[in-house]
C-alpha cells in the first residue's frame, strides 16, 4: 500500500524522481514500467498488476453504457506507460503534465493502491478545503460504512 506524501521537483525535462518508498513498492508491485493517467485534477500512478486488474474491471463493464464510454475515453486514452529509469526517475508526457498543471514543485501523495502526482497549488488549495470540513468528511465516510 502506498501512504504518505512527499514533496519533490519535476526537472527541465518533465522528469519526476518517484520517492524511495514508493519505488520500492512499485517494483515489488509490477516491474519497471507504471501507469500514469489523468485523474481529479491530478496524475495517478498505478503499478502494472493493479492497472491490469482496473482494465480487467473496465472491460467487464457494459461498453454501451454512455458513462462507462465517457470514462475510458478519458481515462484510458490519457493512459501513458511509463518506464522508471535506473536513477529512480519517471518521464511525465507532455499531456499530462500539462492536464495537471505541473511545472516544477509538487506533491506526491500514497492513495493506498495508486500514487497520486499534484502540482504543489493545487495540493495545499485541496488540502486547505479537506482540512477545513473534516469533521463533515469524517462523518459522510462513516455513513458509507468507514469507522474510525
Amino acid at each position: 500500500m502506498f501512504r504518505g506524501k512527499f514533496s519533490h521537483t519535476i526537472d527541465e525535462k518533465g522528469r519526476l524522481q518517484i520517492p524511495a518508498k514508493f519505488r520500492e513498492k512499485l517494483v515489488q508491485n509490477g516491474g519497471e514500467t507504471i501507469i500514469i493517467t489523468v485523474f481529479d485534477n491530478c496524475l495517478a500512478a498505478y503499478p502494472m498488476d493493479e492497472w491490469v486488474r482496473i482494465e480487467a474491471k473496465l472491460a467487464n463493464l457494459e461498453q454501451l453504457n454512455e458513462t462507462v464510454r465517457a470514462f475510458q475515453r478519458f481515462f484510458i486514452a490519457e493512459a501513458s506507460e511509463c518506464p522508471i529509469d535506473k536513477a529512480g526517475r519517471v518521464l511525465l508526457p507532455l499531456h499530462l503534465r500539462n492536464y495537471a498543471a505541473l511545472q516544477k514543485d509538487c506533491i506526491v501523495a500514497g492513495q493506498i493502491s495508486k500514487i497520486e502526482i499534484w502540482a504543489q497549488e493545487r495540493w495545499n488549495q485541496l488540502v486547505g478545503n479537506i482540512a477545513d470540513d473534516f469533521t463533515d468528511v469524517a462523518s459522510m465516510m462513516a455513513k458509507i460504512g468507514m469507522s474510525f
